[in-house]
């Protein structure tokens, strides 16, 4: 009978002893202080606090190669830099005034709350997408790309990644026009967005659950101080997304008593919903329901919220988006099986061929003022219900709202005389929270 041996994971690091090298002939080999210096030399300047990258020990070293290594294999070549420093983009259309708002292009997203005061300060009548990105869209994005390299003679998308993450060759002005130049037909993304989906549907990012090995090196990484920007480092070594990384290893690096609170422990109906709405008014300085409507909810709430409930924060947001926020400000009283039917012939009378088209301020109005992630989930639980397209809706969405029609609506219509009733919440005289049917 043969026998196979079990592969070892790959281990990216081993802990040696920590001799300090006497002689610091090998760190300034590295990062080019001695003889002729290379492309990923000067990057590794870049990302190294120079003042302390002397005097390590023996595991520092061997990290600091296997930087050094990662930098040979994925640094832009030297000919394609020279390049890159010359290039002229030619612009020769008019550049809407949104196009025009940033600045300094990187390979993160901006702040779209931030972009947006700007156009509400321009008096500017301009509807931005924020959602993600449609396939017509990615298409669009792809043909200006072809289209790109075609002109400029670079079939590397290589080039115009590796600027996002090292600051890279190409100059801040051309890197603006880049970002103008895919987005020409999408006037309603800001270039930070289009350029971060350029990165997604070109780089050849690791998508898969972290392993035990990755999060060692994640934590190994946070330790060294001799590295500058550990981010870029943790994304280059395990060729993920900046913000991969950093999501990753401050959950690492963070307690659980943090993260979840003292104990996790599930929802408790009523009662953690009164606590929950309570918390988040007297945070957004609420007074009524009304106000809270008006507010803008941030992440840190629910952090804080998660903390005073010991559940976890995905929990309390999921809460909140799903049904919280359904149940305090819907306009007239809730039947799941009315509400159905009601979704169902409103998507039918429309005529949407995909789900992206759905205009959702139009049917959250139509439908007593639901909110849209419930009114999605709803629908989500009615194709699993009933096995129509589940894997293709999004794309087939015609065939499968046509299902819907002959199937689940005979079926909702027979259900009308036992339908169930969804509480809203409002608070009474007293200021205390209360269900109403």
């Amino acid at each position: 009978m043969a026998v196979v041996k079990e592969e070892k994971p790959e281990v990216f690091f081993e802990e040696n002893e920590t001799d300090i090298f006497e002689d610091d002939d090998i760190v300034s080999e590295l990062i080019g202080c001695s003889g002729e210096e290379s492309t990923s030399s000067t990057v590794l300047k870049y990302i190294l606090n120079i003042n302390e990258a002397f005097n390590l020990s023996s595991e520092d070293i061997d990290l600091l190669k296997r930087i050094k290594n990662r930098l040979d294999d994925t640094c832009v070549p030297l000919d394609a830099q020279e390049r890159l420093t010359r290039i002229n983009i030619k612009i020769d259309w008019t550049v809407p005034v949104q196009h025009t708002l940033e600045s300094n292009i990187s390979g993160e997203v901006s702040n779209p709350r931030n972009l947006l005061r700007e156009l509400k300060k321009m008096n500017l009548d301009v509807e931005m997408d924020t959602n993600r990105f449609t396939e017509e869209e990615d298409r669009s994005i792809e043909a200006r790309w072809t289209l790109f390299s075609t002109e400029y003679n670079f079939p590397d998308p290589g080039c115009f990644i590796a600027f996002t993450r090292f600051g890279g060759c190409l100059p801040k002005h051309e890197r603006v026009k880049f970002a103008q130049y895919l987005g020409k037909d999408l006037p309603n993304r800001f270039l930070c967005s289009i350029l971060h989906r350029f990165s997604q549907l070109y780089g050849k990012w690791i998508q898969r659950k972290y392993s035990k090995e990755e999060d060692q090196l994640l934590l190994h990484i946070k330790e060294k101080n001799f590295i500058k920007y550990k981010s870029i480092v943790s994304s280059l070594m395990l060729n993920r997304t900046s913000n991969s990384v950093i999501t990753r290893t401050y959950k690492l690096s963070t307690p659980k008593e943090i993260l979840y609170g003292k104990e996790r422990r599930k929802w408790r109906g009523f009662r953690d919903d009164e606590r929950l709405i309570m918390y988040l008014m007297r945070k957004t300085g609420s007074k009524t329901l009304a106000d809270l409507e008006t507010k803008t909810i941030q992440i840190t709430h629910f952090t804080g919220a998660a903390r005073k409930l010991h559940c976890h924060i995905l929990t309390a947001l999921s809460r909140w988006k799903f049904r919280l926020s359904t149940q305090l400000f819907a306009s007239a009283p809730l039947y799941k099986y009315e509400l159905c039917i009601k979704l169902i012939k409103w998507l039918k009378e429309k005529n949407y061929e995909d789900w992206n088209d759905i205009d959702w301020p139009e049917l959250c109005s139509d439908l007593h003022n639901c909110q849209k992630n419930f009114l999605a989930a709803l629908f989500r639980s009615i194709i699993t219900k009933f096995d129509a397209y589940y894997r293709s809706y999004r794309y087939d969405f015609r065939k499968c709202i046509n299902y819907l029609y002959e199937t689940a609506l005979p079926y909702f219509e027979d259900k009308l005389s036992s339908d169930i009733n969804i509480n809203r919440y409002r608070l009474n005289r007293v200021g205390y929270l209360v269900a109403v049917r």
